[in-house]
Protein backbone atom coordinates (compact mmCIF):
# COMPACT_ATOMS: atom_id res chain seq x y z
CA UNK A 1 0.00 0.00 0.00
CA UNK A 2 2.99 2.33 -0.47
CA UNK A 3 2.81 4.10 -4.02
CA UNK A 4 5.47 6.81 -3.69
CA UNK A 5 7.81 4.29 -4.99
CA UNK A 6 10.48 2.17 -3.14
CA UNK A 7 11.25 2.87 -0.04
CA UNK A 8 15.02 3.32 0.53
CA UNK A 9 17.28 2.94 3.28
CA UNK A 10 20.91 3.48 4.45
CA UNK A 11 23.71 0.83 5.33
CA UNK A 12 22.63 2.17 8.85
CA UNK A 13 18.72 1.60 8.45
CA UNK A 14 17.63 4.96 7.99
CA UNK A 15 15.31 6.54 5.91
CA UNK A 16 16.73 8.25 2.92
CA UNK A 17 13.15 8.66 0.96
CA UNK A 18 11.67 6.95 -2.31
CA UNK A 19 12.80 6.09 -5.50
CA UNK A 20 11.10 5.23 -8.86
CA UNK A 21 7.49 5.89 -8.57
CA UNK A 22 5.20 4.52 -11.43
CA UNK A 23 3.80 7.36 -13.67
CA UNK A 24 0.36 7.45 -13.70
CA UNK A 25 -1.20 8.31 -17.00
CA UNK A 26 -5.46 9.01 -17.02
CA UNK A 27 -7.15 8.14 -20.00
CA UNK A 28 -8.88 10.89 -22.37
CA UNK A 29 -12.19 10.45 -20.27
CA UNK A 30 -11.32 10.82 -17.15
CA UNK A 31 -9.19 13.83 -18.05
CA UNK A 32 -12.28 15.39 -20.13
CA UNK A 33 -14.65 14.72 -16.61
CA UNK A 34 -12.60 16.39 -14.62
CA UNK A 35 -12.54 19.51 -16.61
CA UNK A 36 -16.26 19.76 -16.47
CA UNK A 37 -17.18 18.46 -13.38
CA UNK A 38 -18.04 20.84 -10.03
CA UNK A 39 -15.66 21.40 -7.26
CA UNK A 40 -18.15 18.96 -5.62
CA UNK A 41 -17.89 16.32 -7.78
CA UNK A 42 -14.00 16.53 -8.12
CA UNK A 43 -13.72 16.65 -4.25
CA UNK A 44 -15.63 13.03 -4.73
CA UNK A 45 -13.51 12.04 -7.57
CA UNK A 46 -10.70 9.31 -7.32
CA UNK A 47 -7.07 10.68 -6.79
CA UNK A 48 -4.78 9.41 -9.91
CA UNK A 49 -2.16 7.80 -7.67
CA UNK A 50 0.81 5.35 -8.67
CA UNK A 51 0.33 1.88 -8.27
CA UNK A 52 2.37 0.37 -5.83
CA UNK A 53 5.34 -2.49 -7.10
CA UNK A 54 3.99 -5.94 -6.72
CA UNK A 55 7.50 -7.82 -7.49
CA UNK A 56 11.22 -6.78 -6.84
CA UNK A 57 14.71 -8.48 -7.66
CA UNK A 58 17.97 -6.87 -7.73
CA UNK A 59 20.77 -8.14 -10.41
CA UNK A 60 24.56 -8.54 -10.31
CA UNK A 61 24.88 -4.55 -11.59
CA UNK A 62 22.72 -3.25 -8.88
CA UNK A 63 19.56 -2.59 -11.26
CA UNK A 64 16.30 -3.04 -9.23
CA UNK A 65 13.55 -4.97 -11.60
CA UNK A 66 10.03 -4.30 -10.53
CA UNK A 67 6.73 -5.01 -11.59
CA UNK A 68 4.05 -2.96 -11.03
CA UNK A 69 1.06 -4.08 -9.75
CA UNK A 70 -2.43 -4.19 -11.62
CA UNK A 71 -3.54 -0.64 -12.11
CA UNK A 72 -3.57 2.72 -14.87
CA UNK A 73 0.27 2.80 -15.57
CA UNK A 74 1.32 4.08 -18.90
CA UNK A 75 1.36 1.11 -21.55
CA UNK A 76 4.73 -1.14 -21.50
CA UNK A 77 5.34 -0.04 -18.04
CA UNK A 78 4.46 -3.39 -15.94
CA UNK A 79 8.22 -4.41 -16.05
CA UNK A 80 10.67 -1.80 -15.04
CA UNK A 81 14.44 -1.82 -14.20
CA UNK A 82 15.12 1.54 -12.01
CA UNK A 83 19.04 2.80 -11.36
CA UNK A 84 20.39 4.04 -8.53
CA UNK A 85 18.06 7.21 -9.01
CA UNK A 86 14.89 5.41 -9.70
CA UNK A 87 14.52 6.19 -13.17
CA UNK A 88 13.45 3.24 -15.46
CA UNK A 89 15.77 2.34 -17.88
CA UNK A 90 14.72 -0.96 -19.00
CA UNK A 91 15.43 -1.44 -22.54
CA UNK A 92 12.70 -1.64 -24.93
CA UNK A 93 14.28 -2.73 -28.11
CA UNK A 94 12.74 -6.24 -28.65
CA UNK A 95 9.85 -6.75 -31.62
CA UNK A 96 7.63 -6.40 -28.75
CA UNK A 97 7.65 -4.65 -25.85
CA UNK A 98 7.68 -6.18 -22.50
CA UNK A 99 4.26 -6.74 -21.92
CA UNK A 100 3.49 -10.15 -21.20
CA UNK A 101 0.58 -11.38 -23.58
CA UNK A 102 0.34 -9.32 -26.58
CA UNK A 103 -3.43 -10.25 -27.81
CA UNK A 104 -5.94 -11.61 -25.05
CA UNK A 105 -9.92 -11.74 -24.47
CA UNK A 106 -11.57 -8.65 -23.48
CA UNK A 107 -14.20 -8.76 -20.51
CA UNK A 108 -16.86 -8.63 -23.17
CA UNK A 109 -15.70 -11.57 -25.05
CA UNK A 110 -16.87 -14.98 -23.67
CA UNK A 111 -13.56 -16.33 -22.42
CA UNK A 112 -12.88 -18.12 -18.56
CA UNK A 113 -9.88 -15.54 -18.20
CA UNK A 114 -9.81 -12.02 -20.06
CA UNK A 115 -7.67 -9.07 -20.07
CA UNK A 116 -4.13 -8.74 -20.25
CA UNK A 117 -1.45 -9.77 -18.50
CA UNK A 118 -0.62 -9.16 -14.46
CA UNK A 119 2.95 -9.47 -13.40
CA UNK A 120 3.15 -10.16 -9.63
CA UNK A 121 6.54 -10.99 -9.46
CA UNK A 122 10.14 -11.04 -11.48
CA UNK A 123 13.64 -12.60 -10.88
CA UNK A 124 17.04 -11.58 -12.93
CA UNK A 125 19.48 -14.51 -14.78
CA UNK A 126 22.81 -13.83 -16.22
CA UNK A 127 23.96 -11.80 -19.28
CA UNK A 128 20.87 -9.01 -18.74
CA UNK A 129 18.40 -11.90 -18.91
CA UNK A 130 14.90 -11.21 -16.12
CA UNK A 131 11.83 -13.62 -15.74
CA UNK A 132 8.39 -11.99 -14.82
CA UNK A 133 5.45 -14.32 -13.48
CA UNK A 134 1.89 -13.43 -14.86
CA UNK A 135 -0.54 -14.19 -12.23
CA UNK A 136 -3.71 -13.97 -14.41
CA UNK A 137 -2.92 -16.93 -17.33
CA UNK A 138 -0.02 -18.38 -14.69
CA UNK A 139 2.88 -18.11 -16.91
CA UNK A 140 6.49 -16.85 -17.13
CA UNK A 141 7.62 -14.30 -19.65
CA UNK A 142 11.28 -14.57 -20.33
CA UNK A 143 13.00 -11.48 -21.60
CA UNK A 144 16.84 -10.57 -22.92
CA UNK A 145 18.54 -7.60 -21.83
CA UNK A 146 17.48 -5.69 -25.07
CA UNK A 147 13.27 -6.76 -24.07
CA UNK A 148 13.15 -9.90 -26.72
CA UNK A 149 11.02 -12.49 -25.72
CA UNK A 150 12.73 -15.48 -25.20
CA UNK A 151 10.41 -18.23 -24.50
CA UNK A 152 6.80 -18.76 -22.43
CA UNK A 153 5.50 -21.25 -20.40
CA UNK A 154 2.79 -22.22 -17.40
CA UNK A 155 -0.88 -22.42 -17.47
CA UNK A 156 -3.28 -21.79 -14.93
CA UNK A 157 -5.23 -25.10 -14.30
CA UNK A 158 -5.41 -27.83 -11.46
CA UNK A 159 -3.49 -30.35 -13.11
CA UNK A 160 0.35 -31.55 -12.83
CA UNK A 161 2.42 -28.81 -14.68
CA UNK A 162 0.05 -25.84 -13.96
CA UNK A 163 -0.57 -22.90 -11.14
CA UNK A 164 -3.83 -22.58 -9.41
CA UNK A 165 -2.63 -19.47 -8.17
CA UNK A 166 0.31 -17.84 -9.23
CA UNK A 167 2.17 -15.51 -6.51
CA UNK A 168 6.08 -16.09 -6.59
CA UNK A 169 8.71 -16.87 -9.13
Amino acid sequence: DVYEGLLEFTGSGEFRGFIGAPRVIPNIFDYLWRRIATKEQRKRMVLFLPTEYSGIDIDDQGFIYATVAEGSVQNGQAIRRLNPSGSDVLRRRGFHIPQGDLKYPYPWDEASITGPSVFVDITTHEYGVYSALDSRRGRVFTYDGNGNLLWVFGAKGAQKGTLQNATAI
